[in-house]
């Protein structure tokens, strides 16, 4: 039989034909393969994440002098994209098992800074503590866990596509309900801050 030449845009790379002995879409099969792989465990979101903080709204909004605020607080999410939960404490702490239970009222994705501002503006109540915590990964992961999220557990403050019916808890240390990820980071914002102004004056 005779071959043709091949007119397809860069056939070695794209072709379309696995019988021809080329695979087009070995990037996107490598990828998928890679996450897949890289499992990650509903633990390691919920009470593991290497971002988790809490906003004091009744603090910040009366705080006139704008000595912190939830630029802040936030700075860490900014340019982040990934999947979030906002939280609410349930119980106080539980000395039996040494945590504090948290309930996941939303479960959400996107720039996450961006949607964070909009909650506290729009849903949250002007004097509670804002509880959010960030698992870091590419967009699409981000889809797949809110979703998996969604159809499992019920989240009071997602109104579509949440068919879920358990509820989500967050067991939290002491260090992560009331000190965070970020206090050390958020300490060396507002120290540069204030040296700034010092300087200015």
């Amino acid at each position: 039989m005779k071959h043709t030449t091949c007119s397809c845009p860069n056939p070695k790379t794209i072709g379309f034909n696995e019988s021809i002995g080329i695979n087009t879409y070995l990037k996107f099969d490598q990828m998928v393969n890679d996450e897949l792989k890289n499992r990650v465990t509903a633990n390691e979101i919920v009470n593991k994440s290497k971002f988790c903080t809490n906003a004091p709204l009744g603090f910040l909004n009366n705080d006139s002098d704008d000595v912190i605020t939830i630029d802040d607080l936030f700075h860490g999410l900014k340019n982040r994209k990934g999947m979030y939960q906002l939280w609410v404490g349930e119980s106080g702490y539980c000395d039996t098992h040494n945590v504090f239970p948290m309930r996941c009222v939303y479960t959400g994705k996107g720039k996450v800074l961006k949607r964070a501002k909009e909650h506290i503006e729009e849903k949250w109540l002007a004097e509670s503590n804002f509880y959010i915590s960030f698992y870091d990964c590419e967009n699409r992961i981000a889809k797949y866990l809110e979703q998996a999220f969604l159809d499992i557990y019920k989240c009071d403050m997602n109104k579509h596509e949440n068919p879920g019916k358990e509820e989500l808890f967050g067991y939290w240390s002491r260090d992560r309900y009331e000190i965070g990820t970020e206090t050390p980071k958020v300490a060396d914002r507002l120290a540069s801050k204030f040296r700034d102004s010092a300087v200015a004056e």
